[in-house]
């Protein structure tokens, strides 16, 4: 699946108490350095190697977890919200059928534009079934 962004991109996907995917969020690469760069204080200058780099470095992926991990309380029932699942640094390979169905027919998409001052810009899209 090809998910027609700008850039490389990675996928989060939120999910329920049954583990199954409800809602996604697709950040292109470019943002998700941006975000952990900030979250990290880090000079935008240390980050190009990151910005070149094709997939998010393992080492980032914790902070990048506690970054979108609160998007999920934006989600759910009587207050609870869901869980940040998995999120795929190469989403262009085989999805769960779970995932598959919300990015195939997703019920609601918000495209947003995400600036950091001091940082840059990048589309973080967040697709719910």
């Amino acid at each position: 699946l090809h998910f027609r962004t700008r850039s490389r991109a990675l996928l989060a996907s939120y999910v329920n108490d049954l583990g199954g995917a409800e809602c996604l969020a697709i950040c292109e690469h470019e943002l998700a350095v941006f975000l952990v760069g900030a979250l990290l204080n880090e000079p935008l200058d240390g980050l190009q190697s990151s910005l070149r780099e094709n997939r998010l470095e393992a080492v980032r992926l914790p902070h990048l977890q506690e970054v979108l991990g609160p998007i999920g309380n934006l989600w759910g029932s009587a207050g609870e919200g869901l869980k940040l699942g998995a999120i795929e640094v190469d989403p262009t390979l085989g999805h769960r059928p779970d995932v598959e169905a919300v990015l195939m027919a997703p019920a609601e998409r918000l495209d947003l534009q995400v600036t950091l001052q001091g940082y840059g810009a990048g589309r973080l899209s967040l697709l719910t079934c």
